[in-house]
């Protein structure tokens, strides 16, 4: 591309087409000796982030990161990661994404040959220094594969206006819900994965800038997968955001890295939000089961409504012991369901049944002339709602408020299962294997989130550090150049304190989360 000056010299001479090409080359010239000087000083970068196990404590990791105190850039948003409004370009970002797929697998197979499977894994997992990775065995070819893969599609679809997967799986039923493939989703962490050699690759050779593009696009197709309101997108989602979080860690830890305080502030908290994904599963239940479904405002001859019932439970107690992950049981229930399950549930429930609709606000004589599917229908589908609520109240509270009300579901659920002595036991065992799930993604929702708040305490710690001649604070109260994050798992301060010359911030997995504990512990790199 010309440059303005050139375009106002209409008439160049032999002399001025000359100097002309020697400005062109020097850019050029200034780019090689940018990579030889990032080549010598990467024989003496810090040592990066390191992940060390605990192998006393399972699920426990510290987090040793080298650091340079950093203050804020001028502009702050210099280096952002996410996407303004005013950068989005028209189209679908899965569109654009779905690309890049059927390049992903000869991708990894290249790779795989050039360094070799059980070698390979460093290239793009945080927890390994950047500045220990063989980077020379993965070859220019290897490299401008990877490149191109990821800044022909993945990064120009992240920029796209519209993300829609048109999966519609609002419109599942039944086992249909568990059973649908999403091998896009699944190819998205591959894609992750790929975002994050490239970015790797470019810490090493301190393009920072491309590191950020990188970084931004991650984060983009963590929160694009999640859109899909289904709770495994979300969780994939999620799967993406965490690959993401680390790559930020590895480029904090970067000799002379950009501080990102602000660029993370921008990150919505928590990054994936898995709200839609929750409702749809769990209030909307009834699309499980047909069963439910066609209860509610539904007129029916007493003969149509034992036939609904009778037709409908064989499959409410599949789709349940489907959920119940229990193969053999499965198998048994099989085997009664098409002949005397529906019979005996109706027998033990029916009493019961009418008894809890009266409690409910129905009157007896209304009651008793229902016909028993009718009962055995309407009780069923209360019950599930009432369960249901229960874990939705859980999920909709702050976390660090949640612990009561998430007991108090799961008592609930304990208490009225099949064949027990509860107020809303169950006639089906429809509640095996259910909403369970509420409980396990929100702690993976707001771990997420923490992690995300402990990088921004970190990068609090090097603009602090850059203004205190590279001292570490004493606790968090002394930060004073911006606001330290409150931890969302607790809505209280980051358990911080100061040993010597490193500085130690904790994530216990005591905040609610078992077998998933963090100890960063920072130092200060050499000049």
């Amino acid at each position: 591309m010309n440059n303005p000056g050139d375009q106002a010299v209409p008439d160049a001479t032999p002399m001025d087409s000359a100097l002309r090409r020697r400005r062109q080359a020097q850019p050029d010239l200034r780019a090689l000796l940018a990579a030889l000087i990032a080549a010598t000083f990467s024989a003496t970068a810090s040592a990066g982030v390191r992940h060390i196990e605990d192998e006393k404590n399972t699920g426990h990791v510290v987090i040793q990161m080298e650091v340079t105190p950093a203050d804020e850039p001028s502009p702050v948003f210099e280096h952002r990661l996410t996407y303004g409004l005013h950068e989005r370009l028209p189209g679908n970002r899965p569109q654009w994404y779905a690309r890049a797929y059927p390049e992903e697998t000869h991708a990894w197979s290249t790779w795989n040959k050039l360094i070799g499977n059980d070698d390979f894994e460093p290239y793009y997992t945080a927890g390994i220094p950047v500045n220990e990775v063989a980077w020379n065995k993965l070859d220019e070819a290897g490299r401008s594969l990877s490149r191109s893969l990821v800044d022909d599609h993945i990064v120009p679809g992240a920029m796209r206006r519209d993300c829609d997967w048109g999966i519609r799986s609002e419109q599942f039923r039944g086992t249909e819900f568990f059973e649908f493939l999403l091998p896009e989703m699944q190819s998205s962490r591959s894609l992750a994965r790929m975002l994050n050699l490239q970015m790797r690759l470019a810490i090493h050779e301190r393009r920072y800038e491309d590191a950020v593009k990188y970084l931004r696009t991650e984060y983009q197709l963590g929160a694009d997968v999640s859109q899909e309101p289904l709770i495994v997108c979300g969780l994939v989602g999620i799967a993406i955001t965490g690959i993401a979080n680390s790559g930020v860690a590895d480029l904090i830890a970067a000799p002379e890295s950009p501080n990102l305080y602000w660029a993370l502030s921008a990150i919505p908290n928590p990054p994936v939000s898995l709200r839609d994904a929750i409702w749809n599963e769990s209030a909307n239940f009834a699309r499980f089961f047909p069963l439910l479904e066609e209860t509610d405002g539904v007129e029916r001859s007493p003969e149509e409504w034992n036939a609904h019932w009778k037709k409908h439970t064989p499959a409410l107690i599949q789709e349940a012991a489907f959920l119940s992950g229990n193969q053999k049981s499965h198998d048994m229930q099989l085997a009664l369901v098409n002949r005397a399950l529906p019979l005996l549930t109706g027998v033990v429930g029916y009493t019961h049944a009418k008894t809890r609709l009266v409690d409910w606000g129905m009157t007896p004589p209304e009651v008793e002339a229902m016909p028993v599917g009718k009962v055995l229908s309407l009780y069923s589908n209360r019950i599930m709602q009432m369960r249901a609520d229960r874990y939705l109240k859980a999920y909709l509270a702050p976390y660090s408020a949640s612990k009561p009300l998430d007991k108090e579901a799961q008592d609930y659920h304990d208490a009225n299962v099949l064949f027990s002595d509860g107020p809303d036991r169950e006639v089906l065992p429809f509640g095996i294997g259910m909403l369970f799930t509420v409980r396990t993604v929100r702690s993976s929702e707001v771990r997420a989130a923490r992690d995300l708040a402990a990088l921004r305490v970190i990068e609090a710690l090097r603009m602090h550090a850059a203004r205190n001649d590279s001292r570490w604070p004493d606790t968090l109260d002394d930060v004073t150049c911006v606001p330290v994050p409150l931890n969302p798992a607790t809505d209280k301060p980051f358990l911080y304190h100061r040993d010597g010359k490193t500085a130690v911030l904790e994530l216990p997995a005591s905040e609610g989360f078992p077998g998933y504990s963090r100890r960063y512990e920072i130092t200060i790199a050499k000049p």
